[in-house]
């Protein structure tokens, strides 16, 4: 169930506030409450201040007013200087909420909340600059993913009148066009499943006026330039027009009572819409609090789109949004900082879900099946929504849910025995606080001799030597350049096809061709999470990273040579055979449709793996780097055999860890994962994961329709077997994967579940007439 912690704050940052804490179910009263005390602090409005002027001084071009664009970017020394300001803002705000007469509601808060659950923290402060503040940099909401910061208003309940819509309306309007791109906006929201939206472009005040008085909308959406005047609001419809919130007060009160849920304003400033819209009741607002680049508006709405119509929570998909804002600060200090939910407290917290009211109607429904409902009836609605289910997942719709489903799967593995082949060297907080933070490179090359007295198979180096690192830098490369079983690590930088050289790290000295693997096959997917891995790519021109394999692939290579052969097929895969040519294994290429996927062909570029993970603790060996170099040699002859592999890697801190299926996990477990099953597939006939062809996909998904159907239609209350059929799908769907073979669970639970909902509602209305 979600959890709402309202957080009310009476005062204000010169005097300090009393703070207080009600922690409830989302649709119940409080059942916990907490109170502390913030202090004063002037160096906290201080800081806000050059941020915020700074800020607005490194942006270019924005969605505020045209009288008040910026025409050109910031340069460099001002970009620098607003994410200095940024990071000490962030510092000081952190510092504020760590005061001692505060930490009764932190504590409170973690007692009370769990990390997996669904939670608004809904803060009610009349010190508007309270929203100016980077919350989402508090320690609670990084540590609790599923949190975000909403800001809200006294609560007050209204009526709304429920229409009868199969669709989401949503009024569009797209405002003064001058200087940005709204075209880019109008088509994420052409994009979206089961939404009737009306576009008005450039309108007139008189335009707007009659849409929100005479028609009934869920959402309203505004594109173009906006800004905040002492915490009044005000959009730009066109060149010549513009308007605040009070001047549009009474259509907007209207719509409100006529079912509007959730106002839009992908524009800049947006503050003070949203005091003058709270005043209005609005139940759900998101605005931009700072002037917002045309780029990042765009990518914000994207992702938000993305996220809100797979039916996750509303603030769920703002944070999810924000957080992807991110990868644009590079160019745009600050991007995540900008998107603010606001909430009436009153109000639940709305999903995609929520906004659809569909209505099946005798006339709409009954002349179709004529009096009788019939199997043909039945097969007739099962094909129906399977065509429709095909379709979503065709566009992509259904891909969250799948990969949400597939990762629960991988959970419910149960642990193979640790891999005997493998051994991990594993750097942890300790070693580092003893050898020195980062590693020196003469405390690598003893590790690597120490570990080659020992004469394992292969050896690979999990750590990144590209340059001199501390004392022993020549020691270190001619300690690697003379033992050809070991394998480095380099990055060759590639995002999107094109080479960044900040994100390229070279190989070390002299090192190149098999003795080297490139660090770039974790390959992440939207939410990044690493669920597929590159093993091999074409050759990068520009980068000094030359090696087609990347780092695990490499060294399964080495360890198998000379006894194995190795093809390479674009359309097959990989293809492993003996040296009789007798063949033992195949990796296969993963189609752009594979299992819950749907992407492009590029997207599965090069020659990929599935992960098959187990649990990091499980699956291999492990000893720290003290116990390497200072471990006995009967010991070390024991864990350092020559029938191993070692890899040597950092295990601390959170650089290298890296969201998969079974949280966070560090990359040498990853590469010591992908190396394992390699070697299992090759050595030991382990099948690679496999998935159903669109056709396979389209039959399961058909056959649970007409099952969903057919149980309503033959049987008077067939729900205690409808409920069966469902735990016998998810049991089928377990079974397989166990077996190897992902086939998909979302589509035909939905097929299932809605013919079922469709057949019955006409069930009874026939059994009625």
């Amino acid at each position: 169930m979600s959890k709402r912690a309202t957080l009310r704050f009476e005062g204000r940052l010169e005097q300090g506030f009393q703070v207080t804490l009600e922690v409830a179910d989302e649709n119940n009263p409080a059942f916990t409450e907490s109170s502390g005390v913030l202090p004063p602090s002037i160096s906290l409005i201080q800081s806000l201040e050059r941020w915020q002027q700074s800020y607005r001084q490194s942006l270019g071009i924005t969605r505020i007013s045209l009288e008040n664009v910026v025409v050109m970017a910031g340069t460099l020394s001002q970009l620098a200087t607003c994410r200095q300001l940024s990071r000490d803002l962030q510092s000081c705000f952190r510092e504020w909420l760590e005061a001692e007469t505060f930490q009764s509601i932190n504590q409170r808060l973690r007692e009370t909340l769990d990390k997996d659950e669904t939670i608004q923290v809904l803060i009610r402060a009349r010190d508007h600059r309270l929203h100016h503040l980077p919350w989402h940099g508090w320690d609670f909401i990084e540590r609790y993913p599923h949190a975000e910061c909403v800001f809200g208003s006294p609560p007050e309940r209204i009526q709304h009148l429920s229409a009868a819509n199969s669709k989401i309306r949503i009024l569009a309007i797209l405002g003064d066009r001058r200087g940005i791109d709204t075209e880019a906006d109008r088509r994420l929201l052409e994009a979206l499943p089961d939404a009737e939206i009306l576009f008005l472009v450039e309108p007139t005040r008189q335009q707007i006026h009659a849409q929100l008085w005479e028609q009934n909308w869920n959402i309203l959406f505004f594109a173009g330039h906006s800004q905040t005047e002492e915490n009044q609001g005000r959009i730009y419809l066109n060149p010549s027009e513009s308007l605040t919130v009070e001047e549009l007060k009474y259509g907007l009160r209207r719509a409100i009572s006529q079912g509007l849920q959730l106002a839009i304003f992908n524009s800049c400033d947006g503050l003070g819409l949203a005091y003058e819209l709270e005043q209005l009741h609005l139940p759900q607002l998101i605005v931009m609090r700072e002037p917002v680049p045309d780029r990042v508006a765009q990518e914000f709405l994207k992702r938000f789109l993305v996220h809100f119509s797979a039916n996750e929570s509303l603030h769920s998909s703002v944070r999810q949004a924000r957080e992807w804002l991110q990868g644009l600060e590079d160019q745009f200090p600050c991007a995540s900082w900008l998107p603010i939910l606001f909430q009436n407290p009153a109000m639940t917290s709305l999903t995609w879900q929520t906004l659809r009211l569909i209505e099946l109607t005798p006339e709409t429904i009954a002349p179709k099946i004529h009096k009788k409902l019939n199997f043909r009836a039945v097969l007739a609605f099962a094909l129906g929504v399977t065509a429709l289910i095909t379709g979503m997942r065709f566009l992509g719709w259904l891909e969250f849910a799948e990969l949400w489903s597939y990762d629960h799967i991988m959970q419910l593995q149960t642990d193979a025995l640790p891999d005997s082949r493998l051994l991990i060297v594993a750097v942890d907080d300790r070693d580092l606080k003893k050898f020195g933070d980062p590693l020196s490179d003469r405390t690598v090359s003893q590790a690597l001799k120490k570990i080659e007295q020992y004469h394992p198979r292969v050896v690979g180096l999990d750590i990144f030597r590209d340059r001199p690192t501390k004392e022993g830098w020549n020691e270190l490369v001619t300690q690697l350049q003379r033992s050809p079983n070991t394998i480095a690590i380099c990055n060759v930088g590639e995002v999107d096809g094109v080479l960044d050289p900040e994100l390229a790290i070279n190989p070390p000295p002299g090192l190149s061709g098999n003795r080297l693997g490139f660090a770039d096959g974790l390959l992440p997917d939207f939410d990044d999470k690493i669920r597929r891995y590159v093993l091999k790519m074409d050759e990068r021109k520009g980068s000094l990273c030359q090696s087609p394999y990347s780092f695990s692939w490499q060294i399964v290579q080495h360890y198998l040579k000379p006894s194995i052969q190795y093809s390479y097929q674009q359309d097959r895969g990989i293809i492993i055979s003996d040296l009789d040519q007798s063949p033992k294994a195949i990796i296969p290429v993963l189609p752009s449709d594979f299992g819950g996927y749907q992407r492009t062909v590029d997207d599965m570029a090069g020659l990929q793996l599935m992960i098959r993970y187990r649990r990091s603790d499980h699956m291999a060996q492990k000893i720290s780097l003290t116990n390497l170099l200072e471990g006995s040699d009967a010991d070390l002859q024991q864990l350092i055999r020559p029938d191993r592999l070692v890899l040597l890697g950092y295990r601390s801190g959170n650089e290298d860890r890296h969201e998969t299926p079974i949280g966070k996990v560090y990359g040498i477990d990853i590469h010591a994962q992908v190396i394992s099953q390699s070697l299992g597939m090759i050595l030991n006939q382990h099948p690679a994961l496999s998935a159903l062809p669109e056709w396979g996909k389209a039959l399961w998904t058909a056959l649970w329709a007409v099952l969903g159907g057919w149980l309503v239609w033959r049987f008077r209350t067939p729900w205690v077997m409808w409920l069966a059929a469902l735990l016998t799908l998810i049991g089928c769907v377990i079974g397989s994967f166990i077996l190897t073979i992902w086939i998909p669970i979302v589509p035909p639970a939905i097929a299932f579940s809605l013919t079922s909902l469709m057949v019955g509602l006409v069930k009874n209305r026939l059994r009625s007439a």
